[in-house]
């Protein structure tokens, strides 16, 4: 056998050689770009090539140009005091366009009395990595609610132009009756963030409710649980309505779904949107407000194609403990969950902030580590113990906003954390997945990759490529390499090492990748910088390549 390169026939020995130079070379990075190669190149190094590929537990981040990890545990960095409100409030409802916030409605200073204002602002700048953000002074707006509201359900539809304000209680008379009410009312979001008159839709909830769920899935429309009081009687709820929402903005007739398996009042609920355009509804904590009874349970179910939801299920993973009334964010494939009050109303007021992360391909949407159970992670907690106030994700940043202290008082304190960047603690795996496309004749010669890892002990990437999606993928080790030395600081993730991938077939069209983020210390991550492919014209006599094999 031998091996035949340009019509010229090589000894086995000479180019086995020859080759082991190469790569040893290579990898040593002693070969410079473009020496002894072509200068035809694709290379993925900034964030908005990150962002166009798939991430399951890998984050993109902007760590001197792009950058991969590991996915961060919870918040990045401690929570710090953003820009207060002008006025305390509590079991208000927040919302976040573009760059804006919104607050709207709440019980006000008096700790009794509910509101209808609303206040707005926005994101000022923000760091490299996002470490750092400001607002500008929250401002109320000119059109207010019509009612005075807390307890309310505040949600954008998808195309963020309508602003829809559900239920919640209002004061009445001159004693102290705050009946729920089932007055859905709707605004049009403004471009300069202004919002218009407000209209009541002629649809109204399937019955008077405050301290319920909602959410908003497409031009669907979802009512959950909470609690009425008319009169000197309460009752909760199990009870789950949908409506879809017309070209007009306005909702039609609700519709039943499955019931919750148990009546809550003050629950958390988010929507999981997974990556192929499916979603989950997640229901946790929360109480039957007459009986006093507090939830740990964790229950979800899925959003039909026609919108409709399925059977409610009971995760695998119950809260630490029952509790309610905490703020709850679904962001970067984890549920977080801040401050909260439990497990009853008068009873451990809490500043811990926890966190789960999501798993499409699970039973139950949690992740596993290890094929063991899900758990909780405690991540950074707020500056003070809050319930009663709301969370939201915006410029890479939670908010907490507002709610009550210990003794029950409204607050104006507005506290912000990244959630990218650099981290304390990190998922144990992760793997992302990126495509590039080769120029027509044209084939593939080898990769080069941009790594840093501080501790090579602990951290691992493998490197795998595809020549396209129905041929096998080809697997590379860079994990035995050391590229930076270990117990360096955490700022030694931006000193880069390059390692280079002879290819050992000429492929033409679509290659994929694969990079498999490993570490087995939570407080460690490993890092690429970059990838790069290198490729060389069908018809050019400059390139070294593998040659083929043919038998004589």
């Amino acid at each position: 056998m031998r091996y035949r390169r340009a019509g010229k026939r090589w000894p086995l020995f000479v180019l086995g050689a020859l080759l082991i130079l190469i790569s040893a070379t290579a990898r040593q990075g002693l070969l410079p770009l473009g020496a002894s190669w072509t200068a035809f190149s694709i290379p993925h190094t900034t964030v908005a090539d990150f962002e166009a590929g798939q991430t399951s537990h890998v984050q993109v981040i902007d760590l001197a140009g792009g950058a991969l990890q590991l996915l961060p545990i919870g918040v990045t960095e401690p929570w710090q005091a953003a820009e207060s409100l002008p006025a305390p409030r509590s079991q208000m409802a927040t919302v976040a366009r573009g760059n804006r916030l919104y607050v709207t409605g709440g019980i006000g200073a008096d700790g009794i009395n509910p509101t209808n204002t609303i206040y707005a602002t926005s994101v000022v700048s923000s760091t490299e990595n996002g470490a750092a953000i400001q607002l500008n002074p929250w401002q109320p707006l000119a059109n207010a609610m019509p009612v005075a509201l807390a307890g309310h359900i505040a949600l954008l539809d998808s195309t963020e132009t309508y602003l829809y304000i559900l239920g919640g209680f209002t004061r009445q008379g001159p004693g102290l009756e705050f009946p729920s009410q089932d007055t859905i009312f709707r605004a049009t979001m403004q471009p300069d963030g202004t919002i218009s008159s407000w209209i009541t839709e002629t649809v109204r909830l399937p019955y008077p409710a405050h301290y319920a769920m909602g959410a908003l899935y497409g031009q669907h429309l979802y009512f959950l649980g909470g609690q009425t009081v008319i009169g000197g009687s309460a009752q909760t709820h199990n009870e789950v309505h949908w409506a879809d929402i017309d070209g007009a903005g306005h909702i039609t007739a609700f519709q039943t779904a499955p019931a919750l398996p148990k009546v809550l009042a003050h629950a958390m609920s988010v929507l999981y949107r997974h990556a192929d355009g499916n979603a989950t509804l997640f229901v946790m904590g929360g109480d039957d407000v007459s009986s006093g009874q507090g939830n740990a349970s964790m229950f979800y179910a899925d959003i039909q194609p026609d919108g409709s939801l399925s059977n409610w299920h009971t995760a695998s993973l119950p809260l630490p403990e029952s509790f309610l009334e905490a703020a709850t964010v679904q962001v970067n494939a984890q549920i977080l969950l801040a401050g909260g009050v439990g497990p009853t109303l008068t009873s451990g007021h809490r500043d811990e902030v926890i966190s789960v992360a999501l798993d499409p391909s699970a039973p139950d949407y949690l992740y596993r580590e290890q094929a063991g159970d899900p758990v909780w992670r405690t991540t950074y907690p707020l500056p003070a113990p809050r319930y009663a106030h709301t969370g939201t994700w915006l410029a890479d940043h939670i908010f907490v906003v507002g709610g009550a202290n210990t003794h029950a008082f409204p607050q104006a304190s507005v506290y912000s954390a990244p959630t990218r960047g650099l981290a304390a603690q990190y998922m144990p795996h992760g793997i992302y997945t990126g495509t590039m496309q080769l120029p027509e004749n044209s084939y593939l010669q080898r990769f080069a990759l941009e790594t840093a890892i501080t501790d090579t002990t602990a951290a691992t990437i493998t490197f795998a490529y595809q020549a396209d999606s129905s041929q096998p993928w080809v697997d590379t080790d860079i994990s035995s390499h050391p590229l930076v030395a270990a117990g360096q600081a955490t700022n030694a993730l931006t000193q880069t090492s390059r390692i280079t991938y002879v290819v050992p077939i000429q492929t033409t069209g679509q290659v994929n990748y694969r990079l498999n983020f490993s570490t087995a210390l939570s407080s460690t991550t490993p890092v690429l910088h970059g990838i790069e492919l290198y490729y060389a014209p069908r018809d050019s006599n400059q390139v070294l390549f593998l040659p083929t094999v043919r038998a004589d």
